[in-house]
C-alpha cells in the first residue's frame, strides 16, 4: 500500500509539472512580433496595435466612439510583466507628450494581455483585458529584424513588418510586401550615394563599409571615434475595415550636433493593395476646407493663437500662408498630418503633429472611400 501511495504521489507530481510545462509554452512570446489586441479598459472598449521588439513594446490605441488616437510604449521584463506608458497627444502647456495613464500587466497566455490601468495623478485605477483578434478587414504581420554592429561605434538595425501572405487578401499582401521591400531597400539613403541595394545583407554592409572609410580618415584619437547609429523601421499605425497604414521611422545619426529623425506614413487599400492619396478619400475641392481647420488646431496646439506672421516665428510656409502636406496617417478618430523637422521650422523647433477629428470634416468625405467606412463604424 505504502509503494502504490508513493506511486500515486509521484504521479500527481509529475502531472502538475507536465501542466506547468505546457502553461509555459503557451505563454511563451516571440521576441518580436505584432498583435491585434481587442477588449476593454474598465467600462471602456479599446482596440491596440501592439508592437514588441526584444525589451520594447509600442504601438496605437484607439478608444470606441473617441476621437482620440493614443500611444502606447514600454518596456516587458524578462519575467513577462509589461509596463506601458500611455500618450494622447501633446500637453499645450509644456509641448511635451501628454502621459495619461499607465498599464500594468502580463500576458497570462499567448493571446490574453491584462491587468490594472491607473491614471497619471493616481487617482484612478481600471482594471483591463484584452484578446488577440484578427476580424474582417485586419491583415496578420511578421516582424522582420536585422541589424548589424561594428566594435562599440557603429550600429545599424533594420526593422519591419511584412503583411502575412497567406490570408484572405493574398494579391494585395504581394503587392504591399514588394512596395515594403522596395520602400526599405531602394531608396535614397540621406548619407549614401547609393539609391538601391541587393538585399538587406548589402544595405546594412553599405553602412559599416562607410563608417570604416570614416574610420580610415579620422585624425582624432582612436579612442574617441565618433559613433553611428541608424535606425531604420517601417511599422504598423492602423489596421482595420480594409486599410493598412504604416510608419516609417528614420533615425540616423552620423556625426554631426544632432542625429536626423523622420516619420512618414503610408496608407494602403487592403482590398487592392494601393496606396491612398488625400484625394482618394476626400471630396474634390478638399484643400480648403482641410486647411482651414488644420491651422485653427496647429495654432491652438503649439500656442501661435495670437501670431499674425509665421515667419517671424521661425515657420515657414510658402508666402506664410498655412498649408498641410501630403504625411498623413489614416486613423480611426481622424487623419493626422505631420511636419518633420527641419521641414517648416528649424531643428531646435521640432517636429510637428496635427490630427483633424473626423467629425469636423464628415462633409468633405467620400461616400464609397473606405475612409468612410471606417467613420460609420466609429460613430
Amino acid at each position: 500500500m505504502k509503494t502504490i501511495r508513493n506511486l500515486t504521489v509521484l504521479s500527481v507530481a509529475f502531472l502538475f509539472l507536465f501542466a506547468l510545462d505546457i502553461l509555459a509554452q503557451d505563454t511563451k512570446l516571440d521576441n518580436d512580433f505584432y498583435k491585434k489586441l481587442e477588449g476593454t479598459i474598465g467600462n471602456d472598449s479599446v482596440e491596440i496595435d501592439m508592437l514588441r521588439f526584444g525589451h520594447n513594446i509600442e504601438g496605437h490605441f484607439y478608444y470606441r466612439n473617441k476621437e482620440e488616437k493614443g500611444i502606447v510604449y514600454g518596456r516587458i521584463s524578462d519575467n513577462g510583466t509589461i509596463l506601458l506608458d500611455e500618450q494622447e497627444g501633446i500637453d499645450k502647456k509644456t509641448g511635451e507628450p501628454l502621459i495619461v495613464g499607465t498599464f500594468d500587466g502580463e500576458f497570462s497566455n499567448s493571446t490574453t494581455f491584462k491587468g490594472t490601468w491607473r491614471s497619471s495623478d493616481g487617482e484612478t485605477s481600471k482594471k483591463f483585458l484584452f484578446e488577440e483578434k484578427y476580424f474582417e478587414g485586419v491583415s496578420k504581420f511578421n516582424i522582420v529584424r536585422q541589424e548589424k554592429k561594428y566594435g562599440k561605434q557603429a550600429d545599424i538595425l533594420l526593422l519591419y513588418a511584412k503583411m502575412d501572405e497567406s490570408g484572405k487578401h493574398k494579391k494585395a499582401a504581394k503587392k504591399i510586401n514588394k512596395y515594403i521591400g522596395n520602400h526599405i531597400l531602394n531608396y535614397a539613403h540621406p548619407k549614401s550615394n547609393r539609391s538601391k541595394f541587393d538585399d538587406h545583407h548589402d544595405f546594412l554592409q553599405d553602412f559599416i563599409k562607410r563608417y570604416k572609410e570614416m574610420e580610415s580618415t579620422y585624425k582624432g584619437s582612436a579612442r574617441n571615434l565618433p559613433l553611428w547609429e541608424n535606425e531604420h523601421r517601417l511599422i504598423l499605425d492602423y489596421n482595420n475595415h480594409n486599410v493598412v497604414v504604416f510608419e516609417f521611422v528614420e533615425v540616423i545619426f552620423e556625426g554631426g550636433a544632432y542625429p536626423e529623425s523622420t516619420i512618414n506614413y503610408v496608407n494602403f487599400n487592403l482590398e487592392t493593395g494601393d496606396k491612398f492619396a488625400l484625394s482618394d478619400i476626400l471630396v474634390h475641392g478638399y484643400e480648403a476646407k482641410l486647411n482651414e481647420l488644420g491651422e485653427k488646431l496647429f495654432r491652438e496646439t503649439y500656442g501661435f493663437k495670437e501670431i499674425k506672421s509665421f515667419a517671424e516665428e521661425g515657420i515657414n510656409f510658402k508666402d506664410d500662408k498655412f498649408s498641410l502636406n501630403d504625411n498623413f496617417s489614416i486613423s480611426k478618430g481622424g487623419l493626422l498630418f505631420r511636419f518633420n523637422e527641419n521641414e517648416i521650422a528649424p531643428h531646435f523647433l521640432g517636429s510637428f503633429e496635427i490630427f483633424i477629428p473626423y467629425s469636423q470634416i464628415l462633409d468633405i468625405i467620400k461616400k464609397n472611400s473606405p475612409l468612410n467606412t471606417i467613420v460609420k463604424n466609429h460613430y
